[in-house]
């Protein structure tokens, strides 16, 4: 995906810096969570 498409090159720096603060493992487990939510969303439509 081209992120630079769609952030300007500021805003994709405030996003790898958050991402380093914030480290792989927790960025890992938040998308786990969305991939839950998700399908907990789709069960219930």
């Amino acid at each position: 995906m081209t992120y630079e498409k769609y952030y300007t090159s500021a805003q994709l720096s405030e996003l790898e810096q958050r991402a380093e603060k914030i480290g792989e493992e927790r960025m890992r487990a938040v998308q786990q969570e969305w991939t839950e939510l998700f399908a907990a969303y789709q069960r219930a439509m």
